[in-house]
């Protein structure tokens, strides 16, 4: 019985999580939602709103 290919299969799929939660945690950080809202000359209400984002992603 092969049990190399299910392995491999394994890792391929951990590598792929580990690259979507790496994106999600450096796109939902603070600091880059709030340079694009002062990028785009977004209202003091609005780059509040951005600014609690961050939280609500990782709450959700």
């Amino acid at each position: 019985m092969n049990r190399k290919r299910p392995i491999e299969n394994t890792k391929k799929y951990a590598i792929l999580e580990v690259m979507f939660f790496n994106g999600y945690s450096v796109g939902m950080q603070s600091f880059v939602l709030l340079s694009l809202a002062i990028y785009f000359n977004m209202s003091s209400f609005f780059i509040s709103i951005v600014s609690s984002l961050p939280t609500a992603g990782y709450l959700l």
